[in-house]
């Protein structure tokens, strides 16, 4: 397992102030294979856009990691699929650019961005 992936690392690090955020835990087999943090209230980088959530952590267990199963995408697939009518924004992500590139989220070009490696797709 990942050194950071403990359940004290988790319930830790639960509270972020005023903004909603939400832990989700995925699980396959009866394990739990996955977690994502989401803040479920973002501000849109465009004016006048969509409202937003933003991915601020994603963990796929490392045992589980770049063995074809694509559960990372699946769960980017499952939340997007839940926030249909919001932008949904990753990042920073440098180190993950090639996993969200597989998704259907895009590099974030706005000014607000200003080359700082967030992913977003818009509806």
């Amino acid at each position: 397992m990942d050194e950071f992936y403990t359940e004290q690392m988790w319930t830790s690090n639960t509270s972020f102030g005023d903004v909603p955020h939400q832990w989700r835990a995925y699980s396959a087999g009866g394990e739990e294979v996955a977690r994502v943090l989401l803040s479920l209230r973002y501000d849109s980088h465009l004016r006048g856009a969509l409202p937003a959530v933003m991915i601020w952590n994603f963990e796929v267990r490392e045992d589980l990691r770049r063995r074809g199963l694509y559960l990372g995408s699946m769960i980017v697939s499952d939340l997007l699929s839940d926030h249909a009518d919001r932008e949904v924004y990753a990042g920073p992500a440098s180190g993950s650019e090639g996993f969200w590139k597989r998704t259907r989220l895009q590099r974030c070009e706005c000014a607000r961005c200003a080359g700082t490696d967030h992913f977003v797709y818009r509806p």
